[in-house]
């Protein structure tokens, strides 16, 4: 997987762009905004992207874990941007009471913040069936 240190931890304005391609065959890949680099930290935002995964197709799964213990699912978008072979650009963008993530310039969901202080959010991992072109922040 890859994990990078958030640099100042997340605020509201703070932005992620992601740039990637699934692979070939891709079946999901997962996009965790994390407080702490170790397994078992909080997970603030845990966005993943399942193109097949047993009886999902083309579902954007959020969710959140905190102690150990998972969320509520959200399951919902309006719409699902991810193809294997073809790049996307993502950005998740921290708003006071929520995330927003847009794909390809167009909005696609928001997540309401379940982790506080946002401050606490301070790794990027990304692990899964994807190879990245691109990670900053801004």
């Amino acid at each position: 997987p890859f994990t990078t240190a958030i640099s100042g931890g997340i605020f509201p304005g703070k932005m992620i762009f992601i740039s990637g391609v699934p692979n070939p065959n891709a079946e999901r890949f997962t996009i965790n905004l994390m407080c702490g680099p170790y397994d078992g930290s909080d997970i603030a935002l845990h966005c993943d992207v399942r193109l097949r995964v047993g009886g999902d197709f083309n579902v954007v799964l959020r969710n959140s874990c905190q102690g150990g213990g998972w969320g509520a699912e959200e399951r919902h978008s309006p719409y699902f941007p991810f193809m294997p072979n073809a790049n996307f650009d993502m950005i998740i963008m921290a708003e006071q009471h929520q995330f927003k993530i847009a794909v390809n310039n167009q909005h696609l969901l928001e997540f309401r913040h379940r982790v506080q202080p946002l401050n606490r959010i301070d790794t990027l991992q990304i692990k899964g069936d994807v190879r990245l072109t691109q990670v900053r922040f801004q």
